[in-house]
């Protein structure tokens, strides 16, 4: 999805934003409200973001790990799931907020 989808879903609490970077990574600034599941992790605490009710965005440093974590969630089930594209990067170079 598109920086202004993700934005606007953050915003009106309708997403969980899962960030796969590293815990050094997240703690140096991330989007608010988002919960960090570094990647190697991902497989492991799957049911944390499986049992979500709300559309899962999975954000990585430039999108290309999240694609991978969305295809290990799609074969356990998860079905509303996006991808941000351009990653933290793409959403610190359009100055969005980070936390």
């Amino acid at each position: 999805r598109g920086l202004g989808v993700v934005y606007k879903r953050q915003n009106q609490d309708q997403a969980l934003i899962v960030d796969l970077r590293s815990s050094e990574a997240f703690n140096s600034g991330h989007i608010t409200a988002s919960i960090n599941i570094p990647l190697n992790d991902v497989s492991r605490r799957s049911n944390e973001i499986i049992n979500s009710t709300k559309s899962v965005v999975l954000v990585c440093e430039t999108g290309s790990s999240s694609t991978n974590a969305g295809e290990t969630l799609k074969k356990e089930g998860l079905k509303d799931i996006f991808i941000l594209r351009g990653g933290i990067n793409e959403w610190k170079m359009n100055n969005l907020p980070l936390v």
